[in-house]
């Protein structure tokens, strides 16, 4: 796998903040690898208290970057699972200076499942990644 998308992963789970309750939120990701097609999406992933393991619970499908009036957002699909169909949503996004190929962005996320634990894989060009590391409360 790519190191730059293996440490793009990590960046995606120690960039999100904690969410509380439940409607619309903007979780915020550090992505890697969004140009050249290596990242495709991300899905955020609810640790089940039924079942003890993590369950798809939302995923972002990117859809590229546009720039208009000296901004520059991602547009990129949203589907949650329980929630409703697919939306198109665009976000503005801003690059690292250092790593062009580096941005972040402030997703919405649909909070339809109270307060959980999260974790996130990516997929795209190399198929999918394994959960994140790190464990995110949201």
């Amino acid at each position: 796998m790519n190191r730059f998308v293996r440490s793009g992963f990590v960046a995606l789970a120690l960039c999100a903040f904690s969410l509380v309750g439940c409607g619309t939120k903007r979780v915020w990701l550090q992505i890697t690898g969004l140009d050249n097609g290596i990242t495709e999406g991300v899905w955020l992933w609810r640790l089940s208290e039924a079942s003890g393991t993590y369950e798809r619970a939302c995923r972002f499908g990117f859809a590229g970057t546009d720039a208009a009036g000296g901004l520059e957002t991602l547009g990129y699909t949203r589907d949650c699972k329980g929630g409703n169909a697919s939306l198109e949503l665009r976000a503005p996004i801003k690059r690292s200076t250092s790593r062009p190929d580096t941005i972040t962005v402030g997703l919405q996320f649909v909070n339809l499942y109270g307060t959980g634990f999260y974790k996130i894989s990516s997929y795209g060009l190399n198929g999918e990644t394994s959960l994140s590391e790190s464990t995110v409360k949201l």
